[in-house]
């Protein structure tokens, strides 16, 4: 049984923190662009770097949210008995 508390909190928390790192994404490429002028392919292939990265950030913060907060307190063995 998930501690849903703590499941929310963890679901809050990795919101905010992809919400801020987009934000910041965001900045900087605008930020770029502005820079010095580029082509459409240079562009392309830094904003294909950036959601790269960005997905990597994003899977790694969701694997955890997807396992249990809390252990199940007991397990079924294939004997047929019960793990504690």
């Amino acid at each position: 049984m998930t501690d849903r508390t703590t499941s929310t909190d963890r679901s809050a928390v990795f919101v905010q923190t992809m919400t801020e790192r987009i934000t910041s994404v965001t900045r900087t490429l605008a930020a770029s662009v502005q820079a010095e002028p580029r082509s459409l392919q240079a562009m392309e292939a830094q904003i294909v770097r950036v959601l790269h990265d960005l997905g990597n950030a994003l899977l790694t913060a969701l694997v955890p949210l997807a396992a249990s907060v809390r252990p199940a307190p007991t397990v079924d063995c294939p004997c047929g008995q019960v793990a504690q």
